[in-house]
């Protein structure tokens, strides 16, 4: 309804379903709003022309927020058609711009309250299908990449994993565990690898073993070792070794001197002076 004399209009919002362009006759006028257009309580479905990727409008703060004290999911709709991939879900910071760094992505969980827990962040690989054979059904994996490095003398990115600090007195340090999950039936258990990076013209990676303050030399649990390894401790060159044995006199080349062998059938002990051959093995008994 226009007003001739104030030359405004004014627009009862409250049945506003989709975008509308209106013109008032003959003149330039303001549109107000006769109520705030209602919240959505349902599942937003679109925002804006998503199919050409137009951004979510943050205007209001830049935060979208879901309702509190329920749970919250984002999550990309199932697949409906027949032997379908399902749709991948993307969140991704925003590029840098000239001599500025892209943006970060930080997932932080709830603080805890007065005398509870914060929250913990959990990353979950899908379930496999239930009727794979032969090798299929896997369960989803979780793989951390860091970035790729195309400029010259720079390298990519690292990934760092780092428990958490305590400043409270006597607060408990906290611990980083890596497990692999074990087999069922004459499955195998999962494997533990931690390999460096190799390199064609510079040094090779290493992994380094560090005591609690970081100078002394690192502690290794050798329980399981089975077979000769060698490592380089902070500070100090050496061979960590582990006994060998067999039936009969050593016919192998020791790898490095200050290795042992043990024969069970003669019963004699080997100690290795060289690496050059197996006459290298002496008899210490």
């Amino acid at each position: 309804m226009a007003n001739s004399s104030s030359k405004q209009a004014t627009l009862d919002a409250s049945a506003i379903t989709n975008d509308r362009t209106y013109t008032l006759p003959d003149t330039a006028g303001t549109l107000v709003l006769t109520s705030d257009i209602p919240v959505v309580t349902g599942d937003i479905t679109a925002v804006g022309d998503v199919t050409s990727g137009a951004a979510f409008d943050g205007t209001q703060g830049k935060t979208l927020t879901l309702l509190k004290e329920n749970e919250g999911t984002i999550k990309v709709g199932n697949s409906t058609t027949s032997n379908t991939i399902g749709g991948k879900l993307v969140i991704r910071a925003g590029d840098g711009n000239g001599a500025a760094n892209g943006g970060d992505i930080q997932i932080s969980s709830g603080s805890g309250g007065s005398t509870k827990d914060a929250g913990s962040i959990i990353l979950l690989g899908g379930t496999g299908g239930s009727s794979g054979t032969g090798g299929d059904g896997y369960g989803g994996g979780i793989t951390l990449i860091g970035g790729t490095s195309t400029v010259d003398d720079a390298g990519g990115g690292d990934i760092s994993i780092t428990a958490g600090t305590t400043t409270a007195t006597n607060g408990y340090g906290a611990s980083v565990s890596i497990f692999a999950s074990n087999g069922t039936g004459t499955g195998d258990g999962g494997y533990v690898t931690i390999k460096p990076g190799n390199s064609t013209g510079g040094a090779k990676g290493k992994i380094d073993l560090y005591s609690a303050d970081g100078t002394g030399v690192a502690e290794l649990d050798a329980d399981n070792v089975s077979s000769i390894k060698n490592f380089s401790f902070p500070n100090q060159g050496g061979t960590f070794c582990a006994f060998t044995s067999g039936s009969g006199a050593p016919g192998s080349t020791p790898t490095s001197i200050g290795q042992f062998y043990v024969d069970t059938t003669g019963l004699k002990f080997y100690g290795s002076t060289g690496t050059a051959s197996s006459s290298d093995w002496k008899i210490l008994n």
